[in-house]
């Protein structure tokens, strides 16, 4: 009976933390930015331990070494949630003395920020053991939420899917097109959050096939990430969109050609990107694309559609878009 509680422990509070990451990712303090991208990593990982959790209930009675695995992974998760939630109690506490005191905290800002970073870094650290070692166990990706086919997106919209949502339309295209986000530099990112089959995929083919949205950026691509966030296929994508054709060499091209070539698109542009069907990152990929995107010019917008408003954290103060259910 002991062996099976474990799993069924650790499964609840894994799934809270990757909540709590979420959560701490979309958070506007401005405190947390500098730890978001090692938050981000974190959740991917546990994201991943996740979903072999269910594999692990069904496989630890009578193996020591799989429960001690899963113990392990438990206290992890719950060292995680306590740092997670100190992290944000900390900044709120020491913004309030800062707004206070209306006097720079420049050295215990400092501080704290060394601090912390060194802290989440740790932590991963011993994510990253436990995420290497799930391998011994041969766990296998059951989770229920994982789709059973590799789904496929293009911009192409069928106009009479679109009726009930020129509200929509016009809240993000407004959002797109906004003079204020400008000002704050960097490339913006306005995210799409809904369930499935809510149809946010027609929503934002919609907004990119719109004329306005059109002339008003200089280039304009989509890609469909899908459940695994491959950076290859993502680039490829974003190219053959732009030139409007499919170009057979892109396939034999190393990754490093691959950002040449779009780099030569994006530099000093202003640029819109569609990123369709986010299920999940791989940070290092998501890092590689967020260093190509800085590139393009002022104005530039990200565009992504997801059900996890946590999943993706390049600069930008734009909160998510949540969609309604259709009018009737």
């Amino acid at each position: 009976m002991a062996e099976i509680l474990v799993s069924v422990i650790a499964e609840p509070i894994v799934g809270k933390v990757i909540d709590l990451a979420a959560s701490f990712i979309a958070s506007q303090i401005d405190l947390l930015r500098h730890l978001k991208g090692d938050v981000g990593k974190l959740k991917s990982k546990l994201t991943m331990i996740h979903n072999v959790l269910k594999d692990a209930e069904e496989k630890q009675t009578g193996s020591h070494q799989l429960r001690d695995w899963l113990q392990k992974l438990q206290e992890a998760s719950y060292d995680a949630e306590d740092l997670l939630e100190m992290f944000e109690t900390e900044a709120l506490l020491l913004q309030k003395k800062k707004e206070a005191t209306k006097l720079p905290l420049i050295p215990r800002e400092a501080f704290w920020k060394h601090s912390s970073a060194g802290k989440i870094k740790k932590l991963l650290s011993r994510l990253e053991d436990i995420a290497r070692e799930k391998n011994d166990f041969g766990l296998e990706n059951i989770h229920a939420d994982v789709p059973s086919y590799d789904r496929t997106t293009t911009s192409f919209v069928n106009e009479t899917d679109v009726v009930g949502r020129e509200e929509d339309m016009k809240k993000i295209s407004d959002m797109l097109l906004s003079e204020e986000l400008n000002s704050q530099g960097g490339i913006s990112v306005i995210p799409i959050i809904a369930m499935g089959g809510m149809g946010k995929t027609t929503l934002a083919q919609s907004i990119y096939n719109n004329e306005t949205i059109q002339s008003h950026f200089k280039v304009v691509m989509w890609a469909c990430v899908g459940y695994k966030f491959d950076i290859k296929s993502v680039l490829k994508e974003m190219i053959e969109t732009h030139s409007k054709m499919k170009v057979a060499e892109l396939d034999e091209l190393p990754l490093h050609l691959l950002e040449s070539r779009l780099l030569n698109v994006i530099s000093t542009n202003c640029i819109l990107v569609v990123l369709d069907d986010v299920w999940s990152v791989n940070y290092d990929d998501y890092e590689k694309l967020e260093r190509l995107l800085k590139s393009a010019g002022k104005g530039s917008r990200v565009l992504i559609t997801s059900r996890d408003s946590g999943v993706f954290s390049l600069n930008s103060s734009q909160p998510d878009f949540k969609m309604p259910s259709r009018r009737s």
